[in-house]
């Protein structure tokens, strides 16, 4: 993963926030938690323990840097998509 990101586990807290609903479809849940973080499974605890019906990520400054890297991972993705890239073996 990405020094940013990296930085980020070690150095910042996490910051969730309780929803009124529950997350109910998979492209809702891409907007508002990173499955991978490694903190993800406390987080999730957290919200069991405190009884709340859903939760986001998005204040989280973890989250936010796992954002700004999957934005830029999928800019590079589409420029090499167009034809911008060429690695031999790959088609």
């Amino acid at each position: 993963m990405n020094y940013i990101l990296e930085k980020a586990k070690m150095s910042l807290r996490v910051i969730m926030t309780e929803l009124e609903r529950p997350l109910i479809s998979l492209s809702v849940v891409s907007e508002h938690r990173n499955l991978d973080c490694a903190r993800y499974d406390q987080c999730l605890d957290l919200a069991v323990k405190k009884n709340w019906k859903g939760f986001s990520c998005s204040r989280c400054p973890i989250f936010k840097a796992y954002l700004k890297e999957r934005k830029k991972l999928e800019k590079e993705f589409r420029y090499q998509l167009q034809g911008g890239f060429y690695e031999e073996g790959f088609v």
